[in-house]
């Protein structure tokens, strides 16, 4: 699995691959290991600069990627993720917001197990 760290700019670039994909993504909020009781799926578009947002049902998810001290992009085989750490002016050091993409389609039908490995392979 590739890890590395980017900035706030290579991760607006491949969010808007994203977007204009119409690419289903995960959108989870992470406090340290609790975070997939808090996860979505679909499409991601774009708000101002740097702002991204998400509408799934009834829930609207929005990221600002410049407003994080650390962004990882998470890579194997099958999935692409982005973790937004440490937010900037939050005193929550465990808290983070995690976006991926299931490389081989709808990521809707991936299993649970499956999207849990993007996220907790480097923990």
């Amino acid at each position: 699995m590739g890890i590395k760290v980017i900035t706030s700019k290579q991760a607006d670039e491949i969010i808007e691959k994203w977007a204009n994909q119409s690419l289903q993504a995960c959108f989870a909020v992470c406090f340290g290991g609790q975070a997939w009781y808090a996860r979505w799926l679909g499409p991601i578009r774009k708000g101002q600069s740097g702002r991204w947002i998400q509408t799934t049902k009834h829930t609207t998810n929005t990221i600002c990627t410049a407003l994080y001290e650390e962004i990882v992009l998470v890579e194997d085989e099958e999935f692409l993720g982005i973790r937004f750490r440490n937010p900037k002016s939050f005193t929550a050091s465990d808290f983070e917001v995690s976006l991926c993409v299931w490389k081989q389609g709808n990521i809707a039908k991936v299993s649970e197990a499956l999207l849990r490995k993007i996220f907790f392979n480097d923990r």
